[in-house]
Parts: C-alpha cells; structure tokens; sequence
C-alpha cells in the first residue's frame, strides 16, 4: 500500500511541474502567444515554445492514462510501472526539452534510450504474466525474455521512424540532428 502512495505522489509531482512549465510558456509570451511563438518552419530543428507546451500536456495527459485505464477497465498497473513512467516523462520532457538537457548533458538521449528499452522489457514481461496468468503449463522465462527484448526492439525502432517522420513533415530536431548553435549534423556525426 505504501508503494501506491509513493506513486501517486510521484505522478502528481511531475504532473504539477509540466502543467507550472506549460502555464509559465503562455505567461512569458502573454495574449499574444500563439502569434509569436509559432515555429520557425523554415529553419529545421527550431523549437518554439508551442512545441515544448505541447510536450507538457501530452506528458500531463499520458500520466493521467494510467488512472482512467483502473476506473474504465479495472486494470491495475504495477505502483514500480508508475514510478518508472513518471521518471521517465520527467527526464524526457521537462529535463530534456524544458531545461535543455539534450545539448546541456553529453549522451542524454542515449540514457533516455537505454532505460526506455528496459522498461518496455518490463512491460513485455508483465504483460506475457498477464496473459498467461491462468496457464496450466507457464510459459519458459527464455521464451518470456526473447518476447519482451524483441517487444523493446520492435518500439524502439518504430519511435526512431516516428522521430524521423515528425523532423521530416514539421522541420523539428527530435533525433536532435540540429545543434544549439545551428550546425546541421550530417553522416556519423548525426548518429554520435
């Protein structure tokens, strides 16, 4: 019961912080907001404050996910799930694109990645458990673990093919292509 608490905190915690960061966006620009801080279309990878704001609801509307799929469905996600999804939407979004992590923190994508991989391994695993929950004979835990590391790879490599798509159609930078200062990565460089 403790854990629960602990996660609900927690969820409440990065909420506030996204939705203090989404209200702080609007309050600098003022009435004027949508009008000024448009993208830049033309130059790729410029963010602009309606990016990242629309970074923050997404990350408040994925935390509230979890909450609607126990009343609608009865599904109990795991308290160590939520944590772990919390954290993870805070490092993703508000220290990566709100505080600039990304160009601040050598190999911060690469971390962002490598724990995102791990926790889709979770998901495979748990949702293997759930399925065969009722098996008279249990599923092999090497069969368990070929399932969920083919799961993390498959989502991985359809985020990257999302990331590319979403640079391609709206000029952004989410595979971080373009450099604070404006230097285009190109080749090798752009996969370091």
């Amino acid at each position: 019961m403790k854990w629960i608490w602990h996660a609900r905190v927690l969820v409440a915690i990065v909420f506030g912080i996204f939705f203090v960061s989404a209200v702080c966006i609007v309050a600098q620009a003022g009435p004027a907001f949508l009008v000024s801080h448009l993208p830049d279309w033309e130059t790729p990878g410029k963010y602009s404050n309606v990016l990242i704001l629309l970074q923050c609801l997404l990350g408040m509307g994925i935390l509230l996910l979890p909450g609607l799929l126990r009343k609608r469905w009865k599904l109990q996600i795991p308290p160590a799930m939520m944590i772990a999804l919390a954290l993870f939407l805070f490092c993703g979004i508000y220290l990566g694109e709100v505080q600039n992590f990304y160009f601040r923190v050598p190999h911060w994508d690469t971390i962002l990645h490598l724990f995102s991989g791990a926790a889709i391994c979770v998901v495979g695993w748990s949702v293997i458990g759930l399925l065969s929950g009722g098996a008279s004979t249990p599923l092999p835990p090497a069969l368990i673990a070929v399932f969920a590391f083919c799961l993390a790879l498959s989502a991985g490599v359809v985020w990257e093919i999302y990331e590319y798509a979403i640079d391609a159609a709206f000029k952004t930078n989410m595979q971080k292509y373009v450099l604070e200062n404006g230097g285009v990565l190109v080749g090798r460089a752009a996969l370091a």
